[in-house]
């Protein structure tokens, strides 16, 4: 490694928003050991450490006075590999941000040490007191007598600046831990399962014998011919199966495990899967699967992007399995992104029913310490198999086969905030394009861009065109709502629909209500003068939530009592406006007494323990109406689902958007899908106001096709994607006036360079305060391919720098979102 760096200064990069790596000398003790991909610890600044990366070696001395030098070196192998730092250097150039941005969002929390970082004791700093070193005593004890130390303080206890090392090994020894690490923790859901125990493993000679000892028990007996029925039917017995079935009480069950008849045992499952009969090991491949998989196949050859489209419950998870397998089989990597990890229990245990091997899941509810072992597993693992969100595309991959994005239509593909603003499809692409490795897009309802993108050729393009197992797709009507109020059945459930929902019941089916909106009603307002309640950082309205009796505002998190009167008139008439999930769950509550109403949106699955709870209910029958938001798109697959119900579908297609038909032909078909996965006949109810509306036309007929089609020739003629790239400026000042002002600065300077017809703006969005900042938007129009872009890009971001630079200026916040959503 010596000759990497001759002259012994190197690049590092940090993860902070800094643009580009800063050179540091190397002592000489530390040169043969620097290399790309390394960690050392540096100073930047006057006092301030970082965990580094080293990114460039073998640099000239640059032509300064003084220059730091390296303090130490923290990892004995790279971290990071060259393809993964391309990747990096891409995103940073066009997703317009720092590469030191991108640094931070790819890194887990242990592998960036900082000044800032708070060291809290280790679960095994007692017993590893008498095996440490005295350095590592000396830490050690200091934590047992503070709690809690600074990376400053163990400096000052240690008489040295070089800590990150010692640190390190600590953290590996489980002795320390940092703050970021404490983490709620994932615990596999289980069941008690049952086997056979010594006295019923002999079934030839044993058998008789058995049965003739528990003659004088019918129970016992009709327990010992339900299990042995059970094990014909079911890769594995439930405990609960086999009490039901035999009529067996807790006390006749334990006589015959103390009798050595049955032995129990846990047995690990999701808590999104059925009973072992859905065990995803005995599925096969229909012969349409068969087809289309050979179909997949051969367009893989011939071109690295396919769009796997197939109707909700194709069953495509068994077509990537079969890929998944190959790839593994190859001594290649794969990676599975899913838009939701919380929701996808269900897809680990099946995968490794499928494939028989172990599959690495790797998201943010995991510790810091998981995280970093599946980091080190993606880096010397061969045959690692990962399903992540997004987050996943910044593993360290060195020989990437496969990258699979399901459901790549889903918004929670794109980043928001902070840095960098990516969207994980298309960063998958580029991911898959410097590995050359193949790239599966599939969905039953792909986005725009993907569809006209394998149509016009640049993509392979394969369909699946029925449901797997023999399921049929729902039924879907439309409830008029205008007819329902001559009839006198207006309300917020029509009567078609209340009537839908005893049946259902009665059936003992479960149902499903989809209303797109949290909280119980979206806004206060007084019926004499018309004040509606508003946050007071934000130009928007307070939403009402039951829990807590609160107004709270959904943008910066601000919450407010209820007041007696309005403050504008005295007046107390004071009423709620609009419809919420909170308030659907308590009137559904009162129609229908015996049901069990439960509720999924972000407040109910606002932790992990919450949502797998709900969603357990949920598949073992104890809740019997679901009211969830968007959230019920998203990977749920339950077989006693009767029923579906949209409740205010003309809402999904107000929203001031060129995407919003798009974003509700593809929520309203998602959520129709979850009906009929497992059974026969289901039903889905839309009840609108305008049963005329095209895109609600195209749901209920399927009219897939037409509805693209349609929407393709609206953004050719408008000229929005995928005919064009978008970026949006956004503008922040706490000042309305200086924004305005900076915005149009900015608008000039877009128009200097792209021309007038490619940019609107400046403009006040919906919301156009948020959290005490003015809000203004710059959109410009980038023509694919076009090599103005990058050099736009960096203009706009001197100019903002330039602003900033201007007196009163100083908190001007300018962000670029390349590709919105």
């Amino acid at each position: 490694m010596n000759g990497d760096i001759p002259d012994g200064y190197v690049g590092v990069l940090l993860p902070l928003a800094v643009e580009k790596p800063f050179t540091y000398a190397v002592p000489a003790e530390w040169r043969d050991r620097v290399a790309f991909g390394l960690r050392v610890e540096v100073q930047f600044g006057r006092s301030r450490h970082y965990a580094g990366l080293v990114v460039e070696t073998g640099l000239a001395k640059p032509d300064v006075r003084h220059i730091k030098s390296v303090l130490g070196v923290l990892d004995q192998r790279p971290l990071v590999t060259t393809r993964q730092y391309d990747l990096w250097k891409w995103m940073a150039r066009y997703y317009a941000c720092s590469l030191g941005e991108v640094m931070a969002a790819a890194l887990p929390g242990h592998l960036k040490l900082s000044s800032e970082t708070r060291i809290l004791a280790g679960e095994r700093l007692e017993e590893a007191l008498p095996e440490l070193s005295d350095e590592a005593y000396l830490v050690a004890e200091a934590l047992q007598i503070r709690g809690e130390l600074g990376i400053e303080d163990v400096r000052m206890i240690l008489q040295r600046k070089q800590v990150y090392p010692l640190l390190q090994e600590l953290v590996q020894e489980g002795v320390v831990s940092f703050r970021e690490t404490l983490q709620e923790r994932f615990r596999p859901k289980t069941v008690t399962a049952v086997k056979a125990g010594p006295a019923l493993v002999d079934r030839e000679n044993g058998l008789q014998v058995l049965l003739a000892d528990l003659s004088r028990s019918p129970r016992q007996t009709a327990a010992v011919l339900s299990f042995l029925q059970l094990e014909k039917e079911m890769p594995w017995v439930r405990k609960s199966d086999l009490v039901e079935r035999a009529g067996l009480g807790d006390a006749s069950f334990k006589a015959l495990v103390d009798k050595g008849v049955f032995d129990t045992y846990a047995r690990e499952v999701s808590r999104l899967t059925g009973p072992p009969e859905e065990d995803a090991s005995t599925w096969t491949l229909s012969p349409h699967q068969k087809e289309k998989l050979h179909q997949l196949r051969l367009q893989m050859t011939q071109k690295p992007v396919q769009l796997l489209q197939g109707v909700t419950g194709s069953g495509k998870t068994l077509l990537y399995t079969d890929l998944i397998r190959q790839t593994l089989g190859q001594g290649k990597q794969v990676l599975y992104l899913l838009p939701e990890i919380a929701l996808t229990a269900q897809l680990l245990i099946r995968l490794e029913q499928l494939t028989g091997r172990k599959v690495l899941p790797y998201h943010s509810r995991l510790n810091q310490h998981e995280r970093v072992e599946i980091w080190e597993s993606v880096l010397t693992r061969p045959d690692a198999m990962v399903v992540a969100p997004r987050s996943g595309l910044f593993l360290p991959w060195f020989c990437l086969g496969l990258v699979i994005v399901d459901e790549e239509h889903d918004p929670s593909y794109k980043q928001q905030d902070p840095a960098p603003r990516y969207q994980g499809r298309d960063t998958a692409i580029m991911l898959g394009r410097l590995f050359g490795a193949s790239v599966i897009l599939g969905s039953a309802t792909p986005s725009l861009e993907t569809w006209h993108h394998a149509r016009e050729g640049k993509y392979g393009h394969v369909q699946l065109e029925e449901r797997y197992g023999g399921a049929v797709l729902p039924e879907i009507h439309l409830v008029n709502l205008r007819q329902e109020v001559i009839r006198g059945e207006q309300g917020l459930f029509s009567g078609t629909l209340m009537r839908a929902i005893r049946e259902t019941l009665d059936r003992k089916e479960q149902v499903i209500l989809f209303q797109n909106r949290r909280g119980y009603a979206p806004s206060l307002r007084c019926e004499t003068c018309g004040w509606v309640q508003e946050c007071v950082h934000c130009d928007v309205a307070l939403t009402y939530h039951r829990q807590g009796s609160r107004m709270q505002c959904h943008y910066c998190g601000y919450q407010s009592g209820i007041p007696v009167e309005c403050p504008q008139c005295g007046q107390r008439k004071l009423t709620l406006k609009g419809v919420g999930t909170q308030r659907v769950e308590d009137d559904l509550g009162l129609l229908f007494p015996d049901a069990k109403v439960d509720r999924l949106d972000l407040d109910t699955a606002r932790s992990r323990s919450g949502l797998l709870r709900l969603l357990d209910d949920f598949s073992e029958g104890r809740i019997d109406i679901l009211v969830g938001t968007q959230m019920l798109a998203k990977g749920l697959d339950f077989d006693q689902i009767g029923l579906v119900g949209i409740l205010q579908a003309d809402a999904l297609l107000s929203y001031p958007d060129f995407r919003a038909a798009e974003r509700a032909f593809q929520l309203m078909v998602q959520v129709a899908g979850r009906a009929g996965r497992k059974k026969g006949s289901s039903r889905v109810l839309i009840q609108t106001w305008e049963p005329g509306h095209p895109v609600i036309r195209d749901v209920v007929q399927g009219h897939l096709v037409g509805f693209y089609e349609r929407e393709l020739e609206e953004r050719k003629m408008l000229g929005y994607p995928p005919f064009c790239r978008l970026a949006r400026l956004m503008v922040k000042h706490k000042s309305e006036e200086k924004a305005e002002w900076a915005a149009r600065h900015l608008a000039d300077l877009c128009i200097k360079w792209l021309g007038a017809d490619k940019v609107a703006g400046p403009a006040s969005p919906p919301v156009a305060r948020v959290a005490g900042y003015h809000l203004r938007t710059v959109q410009v129009k980038l023509t694919p391919g076009s090599r103005r872009a990058d050099p736009w890009k960096q203009a706009v971001a001197q100019g903002s720098a330039l602003l900033r630079q201007r007196s009163g200026m100083s908190g001007l916040v300018v962000q670029m979102d390349v590709d919105p959503v």
